[in-house]
């Protein structure tokens, strides 16, 4: 599903949160947003997302505008996780992951849908437990999880995760990512927000720098982190190196 920002702007309390943003994320493509603190990526994925509307500008989902779309059609469509998702109420990680069929036509294979959900995310052995009982990362993977289910059968679909492995341990972080690109290959359109510019670097097809409330660049991953424009906006020194076996990664240090 393409996705098109058309001249963002959005304006809050006296402060520019969005500033003439354009763009278009492609199906079959993992795009993630990087900037500092501030920067604006946040507010761009709730944009784009429908949860806020820009005071100019479009935003369309296969050229249909998102803000005239219901919360239904938006469900089934996308599956989104903003950066904080509470939940206080003493379910189960089954209910919660469950919680991502309620968009969808009832359907005799729900059960079989939740089931896949836990093993793929690793969430068997506490599948019974309460999710307020959950270590923050273990809660970050059932949250996932809950959004993955509204599009789990889907090729045409969504995603958009804010920061989804902030709060998991290494070997977790692969897992999320390498899920979130499976999807991507079958056909959807993917959108993240991430801060380790290795796991960028690893996974993305695109990237958009963000800085002061504008997208100051936005190409392949391997060109954006390396160039100028990225270290002076993000205050650092940035060098590709590779491996033996031919894994790029950035070694980061500060300017100077």
């Amino acid at each position: 599903m393409k996705i098109e920002g058309e001249h963002l702007s959005l304006q809050s309390g006296g402060k520019t949160l969005l500033d003439d943003v354009s763009f278009c994320a492609e199906p079959s493509q993992l795009t993630v947003i990087v900037g500092p603190n501030g920067a604006g990526k946040s507010t761009l994925l709730d944009v784009i997302s429908g949860y806020r509307t820009p005071d100019s500008g479009m935003v369309r989902w296969n050229g249909t505008p998102v803000q005239e779309m219901s919360l239904a059609e938006r469900a089934v469509r996308a599956a989104i996780l903003p950066q904080n998702s509470v939940l206080n109420f003493p379910f189960t990680v089954r209910e919660v992951i469950g919680m991502g069929c309620i968009p969808l036509s009832p359907a005799s294979d729900t059960p079989q849908l939740i089931d896949a959900v836990i093993q793929e995310l690793g969430l068997r052995e506490m599948a019974d437990q309460q999710f307020t009982t959950l270590s923050g990362g273990e809660q970050q993977r059932v949250q996932t999880g809950r959004v993955l289910t509204q599009i789990w059968n889907r090729q045409d679909a969504i995603l958009m995760l804010d920061e989804p492995v902030a709060a998991l341990d290494i070997a977790f972080q692969y897992q999320v990512l390498g899920l979130v690109r499976r999807f991507v290959t079958r056909g959807c359109t993917g959108l993240l927000i991430l801060h380790d510019m290795n796991l960028v670097l690893r996974y993305a097809d695109q990237v958009i720098l963000m800085a002061e409330g504008s997208i100051q660049s936005h190409g392949p991953a391997a060109e954006v982190l390396t160039s100028a424009l990225f270290q002076d906006i993000m205050s650092v020194s940035s060098t590709l190196l590779q491996t033996a076996q031919g894994q790029q990664y950035l070694v980061l240090s500060p300017p100077g």
